[in-house]
């Protein structure tokens, strides 16, 4: 019985830093903010959320494109920078997921460029 254990708790040992590992930086490059589309009225998406695989952003390429932003999980520090980013109409290259409406960000990585 003891061996049977071992063996399950070794085998539970090996694989889940390979789990782990899969979880922890599930996040893709996205711009948030300033979008760089201009309309004559509104409603316009002048900001938004979208992926940095997209070259310029266009309006079918933004995840989120309302007036205020989506709920945000991260450091207070980087929800702070992302909100004055938005309110500034400046864009941060960020590392996450919009998910469910909510905006979690594993880190900031700079201004978009």
């Amino acid at each position: 019985m003891r061996l049977a254990l071992g063996l399950l708790f070794g085998f539970f040992a090996a694989i889940s830093p390979a789990f782990a590992a899969d979880t922890e930086t599930g996040g893709e490059r996205l711009f948030v903010g300033k979008t760089g589309i201009y309309c004559v009225q509104a409603p316009c998406p002048w900001r938004g959320i979208w992926a940095s695989a997209a070259a310029q952003a266009g309006p079918s390429d933004l995840l989120w494109a309302q007036e205020t932003l989506p709920r945000i999980e991260a450091t207070t520090a980087d929800a702070n920078r992302i909100e004055e980013a938005w309110a500034s109409d400046q864009c941060l290259a960020i590392l996450g997921r919009l998910v469910d409406g909510t905006l979690q960000v594993e880190r900031i990585i700079g201004d978009c460029s």
